[in-house]
């Protein structure tokens, strides 16, 4: 790597530049703290102007800029605007280093209220909620490094381009005076295999998937409740298992479906294109549709405590709870208003609310929604 570097760096066979990552082993802190860690906390918390958010602090090395190398306490504090690491000497109890999870991020998508691409897309600028995606849409790892493509903690979208499934593609935004943009627009009159096409998809799916997300972690589907993300933040539950999207799919037409494995395995949703009209439509770009697919991980996921095998059988799948699930969140907008206790039809590929299943599928699904309107609802 050493190498690598020097050989990057040569002009004219003259060195005109040298880096290198090694320190000064005669200046690494002791590996035991001096400063304890409610003082660290407070330390963290007063500098920064937030508060710590009950993430158990990290003890590790970090390297100066002089060669040398601090025994420093990772503490993650957050605020409504701000979300950092800092990095507080375990010695001099002083904030040395920060990293701010926090970047500015717009996405051209549907939003999710809406139904179709006939609703027309808007851009969505910072749609995440820190208080349910802590380090937002668009980081990975453990040390959270933010990424510019359709990649994150809750979801990664993507479009398989070999049969087998070896490689596939996600969409990268660009960055333009600090902030990270998806736009993407998606053209109606083309195929949805187009090239802008396909990343507007990609977009919108990783929009809606984690947007439902930061929704129904409010209403409870979080870590413990067996969720998907890839760091549960050590707020329980199995990790390693954000949602999966694959856009266009090309092992099926004219459907979707979602695979939904134990807590700790990611799921696995399939979009497929629909090819009955003249000009083929992308279900990705339909928002009841993924919409559907991602509340099958829900229930399955938490009915039988994560284990994903209570609502396997065929009685049991409550087939279009989805359908009610849109219709309530479609409701919270205001945007649909029931004139009787039937939901409406909520997906052009679906000719009736209730058109497919069998008869118990459609009892439950039919009875929820019922329980609901009698409620009140939330309309």
């Amino acid at each position: 790597m050493l190498w690598q570097t020097l050989h990057n760096a040569f002009d004219s066979n003259k060195v005109i530049s040298f880096g290198n990552s090694f320190v000064d082993t005669s200046k690494i802190a002791s590996p035991i703290p001096t400063v304890s860690l409610k003082d660290a906390i407070l330390e963290a918390e007063s500098t920064l102007g937030g508060a710590h958010n009950g993430i158990q602090p990290m003890l590790r090395y970090l390297a100066r800029p002089d060669g040398s190398v601090a025994l420093v306490r990772a503490i993650q504090v957050q605020n409504s605007t701000i979300f950092i690491v800092a990095y507080v000497d375990a010695h001099s109890g002083k904030v040395i280093s920060i990293n701010n999870f926090v970047a500015d991020t717009t996405f051209r998508v549907l939003p999710i209220e809406k139904k179709t691409i006939s609703d027309g897309l808007e851009l969505l600028k910072n749609p995440e909620g820190l208080d349910t995606s802590p380090v937002g849409w668009n980081s990975i790892g453990e040390n959270h490094v933010l990424t510019t493509d359709t990649v994150g903690n809750n979801v990664i979208a993507f479009k398989v381009l070999s049969n087998d499934g070896s490689t596939a593609k996600t969409t990268t935004g660009q960055i333009k005076d600090g902030q990270l943009t998806f736009d993407f627009t998606y053209d109606q009159t083309k195929d949805p295999t187009d090239p802008g096409n396909d990343d507007a998809a990609r977009t919108n799916a990783f929009y809606v998937a984690n947007e439902f997300h930061d929704i129904l972690y409010r209403y409870g589907f979080t870590e413990q409740a067996f969720n998907f993300q890839s760091d549960n933040f050590g707020k329980g539950g199995q990790a390693n298992d954000p949602v999966q999207i694959s856009v266009q799919d090309p092992s099926g037409f004219n459907n979707a479906n979602f695979f939904t494995p134990p807590d700790g395995q990611p799921g696995i949703c399939r979009l497929f294109i629909f090819d009955q009209t003249n000009v083929r439509q992308d279900s990705a770009m339909e928002n009841s549709i993924p919409i559907h697919e991602l509340t099958h991980g829900v229930t399955t996921r938490m009915t039988g405590g994560g284990t994903a095998v209570c609502l396997s059988s065929l009685e049991a799948r409550i087939r279009n709870l989805p359908i009610w699930w849109w219709g309530l969140f479609t409701a919270f907008w205001g945007l649909y208003k029931p004139t009787s206790r039937q939901p409406p039809v909520m997906s052009d590929s679906r000719p009736a609310p209730f058109c497919s299943g069998p008869s118990a599928k459609i009892f439950w699904s039919t009875y929820i929604f019922e329980i609901t309107s009698a409620a009140g609802g939330p309309w």
